[in-house]
């Protein structure tokens, strides 16, 4: 039977968040976690459903789309990102391969943008890379990319009330009882040891 920690420990979560986890159980951590990158981490690496994580990276992402020039870049980036929101709508139809047929035009773009634009369309791309990822049934990458979604959050002025927010987010979308279930459902040996 394994603790949360131990969990943690054998699906590679970084020394940072099994050290602050301590003796916590998922729900408390979750609760209690103020990293949104861990969340999000944490949710794709246990294979939550990909369309919650798709609505939790669109409720904590916020590209200015409208700023990038030139057009067709914008229009791109515009074309991908409202891929992501159709696909993440509750009782969506929309494939992956239509995420995947975006991402494609989009990171072809990637490397012709200017610096200031390829932080913008980077976020896009790690979001559907997530989605596809999740997708191939292969968690350990969809964690890696869900983790980059949110690293912009300390680039910001505010970054402690942004963390809170885009926190409060994922959590509204994404409560700890699905985690543990998905964790449940990939590890029968995890136990939960309290209910929160």
């Amino acid at each position: 039977m394994k603790s949360f920690k131990d969990y943690l420990e054998s699906i590679s979560a970084c020394s940072t968040a099994v050290a602050w986890v301590k003796n916590k159980d998922l729900c408390a951590a979750w609760r209690t976690c103020k990293r949104p990158d861990w969340l999000l981490w944490l949710a794709a690496r246990t294979s939550v459903d990909r369309r919650l994580i798709a609505r939790a990276m669109l409720g904590i992402m916020d590209p200015d789309i409208k700023c990038i020039e030139p057009v067709h870049i914008r229009k791109a980036a515009q074309k991908t990102f409202d891929a992501i929101k159709r696909y993440a709508a509750p009782g969506s139809k929309t494939s992956v391969v239509a995420i995947s047929r975006h991402n494609d035009e989009l990171r072809s773009l990637f490397w012709t943008a200017d610096h200031g634009l390829s932080y913008i369309l980077g976020r896009i791309i790690d979001a559907c890379h997530v989605i596809e990822f999740i997708d191939q049934n292969n968690p350990e990458k969809a964690a890696c990319y869900a983790a980059c979604v949110v690293d912009d959050v300390l680039t910001k002025r505010n970054a402690k009330a942004e963390c809170a927010r885009r926190v409060g987010v994922i959590r509204s979308i994404i409560p700890a009882e699905t985690v543990l279930k998905a964790m449940e459902k990939l590890d029968p040996s995890f136990t939960r040891t309290k209910r929160t």
